[in-house]
């Protein structure tokens, strides 16, 4: 027995952190990666839960809804629960194939092979039914939950206590809602199955669950097609803007980034976040630097400086001379040598 868990895909989702043009290609390749999650399902598994926000809202786009409804027909006989959210919850109905159970705004438990499923959905955007969920009732069973809510914090979405929910007797609470994968005891959150945001950086997941005499042996299996990264960068080393940006493109792998440069460069240098970015953007899908940098040159700090500085890299100067301008101005201002 094997079943997969994924939840938060939050497909066709705006994406407005990047150029339009971009979004749009991510917002494919999310879908590319969801693709998969079928793809595995197939390959191995028994049944598909989807505990909430499948869509980014209750009202999605027609190409979303009918590109989930080719990949559910991919799986034939094989079915799929849909625990609705707070993103997509009931407000319309779908016209999804025969082997995609959507359950109601009210507990409802459905028998499958050697499983019960118990599940419920979001009737608006926010909701509260953590108290009418039904114990455990099919001891002979491997019985699951599967719901979307709030275990972190007392908010509108469905607040649960962890504890609470494990006293029902689910041999699995297949959870949604919280986009990191996190575990206690038989209640998993998968998180979300492909970052959408600097707000979900790192590799993310769906789950493969195998049960075993009623035990579930959870199993992470990524499923970003990019990864979204914080990155920190010392630029003490470095003495051009050029440098710095071949070496990021030589430490860091393909993905979305957001870096932030620091240390102490050498003296009079400073980087220019638009020749690095310019740099970067042929490597990179899409990335932002920020110049979180010290500065040896105490010059640097002086308003006069500054002004000098920007106008420096705003002129149509290459990098060297622009290198040089920004050292001497920095020695001149402080009174090391004469001009």
């Amino acid at each position: 027995m094997l079943f997969v868990h994924t939840a938060d895909n939050h497909l066709d989702m705006p994406l407005g952190s990047l150029p339009p043009h971009k979004a749009l290609i991510r917002r494919q390749s999310r879908l590319s990666s969801f693709s998969k999650i079928i793809d595995y399902t197939l390959a191995c598994g028994d049944m598909l839960l989807i505990s909430g926000d499948l869509f980014d809202t209750s009202c999605p786009s027609a190409s979303v809804v009918r590109f989930c409804t080719e990949q559910f027909k991919r799986l034939g006989d094989i079915p799929v629960f849909i625990s609705l959210g707070n993103h997509d919850h009931i407000s319309q109905s779908f016209n999804f194939p025969e082997n995609v159970h959507l359950f109601p705004s009210s507990p409802e438990t459905v028998t499958y092979k050697n499983y019960t499923i118990t599940g419920v959905s979001f009737a608006s955007p926010s909701a509260d039914f953590a108290h009418i969920i039904p114990p455990a009732s099919q001891k002979d069973r491997f019985n699951i939950l599967c719901i979307h809510g709030d275990t972190l914090t007392q908010s509108e979405y469905n607040a649960m206590n962890k504890d609470k929910l494990f006293s029902l007797g689910y041999d699995y609470v297949a959870l949604g809602h919280i986009h990191e994968f996190s575990r206690y005891k038989t209640i998993v959150y998968p998180g979300c199955h492909d970052g959408g945001g600097f707000d979900e950086t790192g590799e993310k997941f769906f789950v493969a669950c195998r049960v075993e005499n009623k035990l579930p042996i959870v199993e992470k299996i990524p499923s970003s097609s990019l990864v979204y990264r914080s990155e920190s960068f010392d630029i003490s080393q470095y003495s051009s803007s050029d440098e710095i940006g071949a070496a990021l493109c030589e430490k860091f792998p393909q993905g979305i980034y957001k870096f932030s440069l620091t240390g102490t460069p050498a003296e009079g240098f400073v980087p220019n976040i638009s020749l690095i970015q310019d740099y970067i953007c042929e490597y990179f899908f899409h990335a932002t630097v920020e110049d979180c940098s010290d500065t040896k040159a105490d010059a640097s700090t002086n308003m006069l400086y500054k002004i000098f500085s920007d106008y420096v890299q705003s002129s149509c100067i290459d990098e060297e001379v622009s290198r040089l301008a920004l050292h001497y101005g920095a020695c001149a201002l402080k009174g090391e040598i004469d001009v």
